[in-house]
């Protein structure tokens, strides 16, 4: 037992009780090292029970607690600087690279005008593009092959008097019936509707003489002579009227 002591003290492990220094006075103690870790065992009795002290080093660091809530917004910080004003010399050169720029414009629009009258297209003062199809087709056929080619059933033209008669006038139209973008959509004669969504009253369109006439029955409208308009069955196949919108 005095043995267990002294290994006690020497290894700076000593158990204290309030009346001082207790050690079993019928027990043996055993010193165990591992590392930085040192155990006593005390025994009582060998078949009994064992009492262990062990100095231990620090646990393991816990886990990392939830993240906090967002601070509120700092102050707005002094407005900077304003920058160097433009130079003169890098004036005169976006100058340059405007005109350049409206140059090359004019020589597309122009390049583009070529094509299309290549193609037979007529353009006129409002910038649209126009060409008479001498092909005999009902009037959803005429539509649809006006879209084909990105045109329309020729619309906005038709609506201005002096369009109409450009139009009409440069493609020699004549009396030749010719469908136009105007087709009865209701069936009443009363309010007529251009492919490209724009109504118009009856009253507002140049009829030929005493037309429309046949409400239900004649439903989309041709040229006529004189370059004004005429009602007739949609099913009946004449030439058409393309219309290209500026591009």
């Amino acid at each position: 037992m005095f043995q267990c002591f002294v290994l006690l003290l020497s290894i700076g492990i000593l158990f204290r009780t309030h009346k001082g220094v207790h050690v079993d006075a019928d027990g043996s103690c055993s010193v165990a090292h591992e590392g930085e870790i040192t155990t006593v065992t005390f025994m009582r009795n060998p078949l009994t029970t064992q009492h262990t002290s062990t100095r231990h080093r620090p646990g393991k660091q816990g886990p990392i607690g939830p993240k906090g809530d967002i601070g509120p917004p700092g102050e707005k910080g002094d407005r900077g600087s304003p920058g160097p004003a433009i130079s003169l010399q890098s004036s005169q050169i976006l100058r340059r690279y405007e005109a350049r720029i409206s140059e090359l414009e004019d020589t597309i629009s122009n390049l583009k005008t070529s094509l299309f009258e290549s193609l037979g297209y007529y353009k006129a003062r409002n910038d649209h593009y126009y060409k008479w199809f001498h092909e005999l087709v009902d009037f959803n056929t005429a539509k649809d092959r006006c879209e084909r080619v990105g045109d329309q059933l020729a619309s906005v033209g038709m609506r201005d008097p002096q369009i109409k008669r450009e139009v009409y006038d440069a493609l020699g139209i004549s009396t030749t019936y010719t469908w136009v973008g105007l087709r009865d959509i209701h069936r009443r004669g009363t309010t007529w509707t251009w492919v490209d969504g724009v109504t118009s009253s009856k009253n507002e369109i140049v009829w030929t003489v005493n037309q429309p006439d046949n409400p239900g029955v004649e439903n989309c409208a041709h040229f006529h002579g004189a370059i004004t308009f005429n009602d007739y069955p949609c099913s009946r196949t004449i030439k058409y009227l393309c219309e290209k919108l500026p591009v």
